[in-house]
């Protein structure tokens, strides 16, 4: 069966176009005008139509030819529709406990209901508490940038935590340096007060 383009049932959509066009003064200007009329242009339903299906062609021949690259392919798809932690927490347990998100990695230890961010070795490791995904979430102070790529994903709940646990950690950072500094100055005053 063939899709084709009814004019008519798009007559409507462009007299509304118009309407806006002469409506928004701002649009009649030079760049912004240019900017309007090379953004109106939206692919067609029967693009999209056959993009879809060239997607499902791909992942079909992949499924027999390829079973690593359609798995990446399923997993590329199933993070592109990811909305939320749970969500997220769901696919990463479907595929062995990591996951990409936005260029940030978390893992997940199901058995220890941890998910980790960073390197948990070394360096400053930060916990967060328990989340709305029913995991513990710890971060590397090092990764705090990488959680704004991801903040999407957290409830306004979870952000409160997650700042809270940054907030708590610059806190102690703050003292421990202050408590470093009075003993060497103490160290300093003390060798001073020798030497006279």
């Amino acid at each position: 069966m063939k899709v084709e383009k009814i004019s008519s049932a798009y007559a409507p959509v462009d007299a509304v176009s118009r309407i806006n066009v002469k409506i928004d003064p701002s649009v009649q200007s030079g760049e912004k005008r240019d900017a309007y009329t090379a953004s109106s242009h939206m692919a067609s339903f029967e693009e999209k139509f056959a993009l879809a299906q060239e997607y499902q062609e791909m992942l079909e021949r992949m499924k027999k030819e390829d079973p690593g690259r359609y798995q990446q392919m399923k997993l590329d798809e199933a993070l592109s529709e990811c909305k939320s932690l749970g969500r997220l927490t769901e696919i990463a347990e479907e595929n062995g406990g990591s996951v990409t998100y936005n260029g940030v990695t978390l893992n997940f230890d199901r058995k220890n209901k941890k998910m980790c961010l960073g390197n948990m070795d070394s360096g400053d490791v930060i916990n967060a508490g328990m989340l709305s995904n029913g995991y513990c979430f710890y971060f590397n102070r090092e990764n705090i940038g990488d959680i704004a790529k991801i903040l999407d994903l957290f409830s306004p709940e979870d952000v409160n935590k997650i700042m809270a646990a940054i907030e708590t950690d610059n806190m102690a950072d703050k003292m421990k340096n202050q408590v470093e500094d009075e003993k060497a100055n103490g160290v300093q005053g003390a060798e001073t007060a020798e030497e006279h």
